[in-house]
């Protein structure tokens, strides 16, 4: 496993980039009978974006999984069959800040 983020900051602009990256692993033994079962490696990536305007105005651009990555979860650690697949999407947020 591992994560690594890049920041970067002055008066007005700031961004981040963030990538995290999980192995494949076995969870646990199987209830339905099967040897094994665990989930398959995943990356995900994720960024964000502030301007600031103004004293009084900021604005920003957040995304999360940008890679639409999915999670893939298995059993019989000798076949690796496809027991469930995950889909949490890419995320997007747009925002304004307002001071008064």
């Amino acid at each position: 496993q591992y994560n690594a983020t890049l920041y970067y900051e002055d008066s007005k602009f700031t961004a981040r980039a963030s990538v995290s990256y999980r192995g494949p692993f076995t969870d646990a033994g199987s209830g339905t009978g099967n040897i094994f079962e665990g989930y398959s490696a995943i990356t995900n990536v994720d960024a964000s974006v502030r301007y600031k305007v103004t004293d009084y105005l900021e604005l920003s651009v957040e995304g999360t999984n940008l890679t639409d990555a999915y999670r893939e979860r298995w059993v019989d650690i000798g076949t690796r069959r496809n027991y469930e697949n995950n889909h949490f999407g890419r995320t997007i947020l747009v925002g304004a800040r307002i001071k008064m």
